[in-house]
């Protein structure tokens, strides 16, 4: 009867192991997934940032045609980037895109945003997509996750 005790303690040790290392790899990879999606919308929030830094300037280009068409030109660098964030970005920025009905409307709502309004924005949709362990961490603060 003793050999039978060590054989299932033995049995039942293996398979408390087994999922025990089930369980840490399922949570690393869980773990692992959000660095990712963190990492992949702050990308995209900064790359919306840089675009809205960047609008054309009418005291630099004289001519209102050519403004016109740099202005034009502006508005479409957005259309790649707000593809982005609808896919990697949090829901309040998702539902803006959503909220309109096509994406040249959803580029004036972000045109029409301040830059400071607009990393406020991302900032704390970045914070609230990981449940706040990233707190700390701001788009100006050159600190990494």
């Amino acid at each position: 009867m003793s050999s039978w005790t060590a054989l299932f303690s033995t049995v039942m040790g293996g398979l408390l192991t087994l999922a025990g290392v089930d369980l840490v790899q399922r949570s690393t990879r869980r773990r692992d997934y959000d660095a990712r999606l963190w990492s992949r919308r702050a990308d995209a929030y900064v790359a919306l940032l840089q675009w809205r830094l960047s609008p054309p300037d009418e005291d630099t280009i004289p001519s209102p045609y050519h403004f016109a068409e740099a202005r034009d030109a502006w508005r479409e660098r957005a259309f790649p980037l707000l593809a982005e964030v609808s896919l990697f970005g949090g829901t309040r920025i998702t539902e803006i895109i959503a909220d309109n009905s096509y994406l040249f409307q959803a580029v004036d709502v972000f045109a029409e945003m301040s830059p400071g309004q607009l990393a406020d924005f991302a900032r704390t949709e970045l914070a609230s997509s990981d449940g706040g362990s990233r707190r700390g961490v701001g788009l100006g603060s050159g600190r990494r996750p």
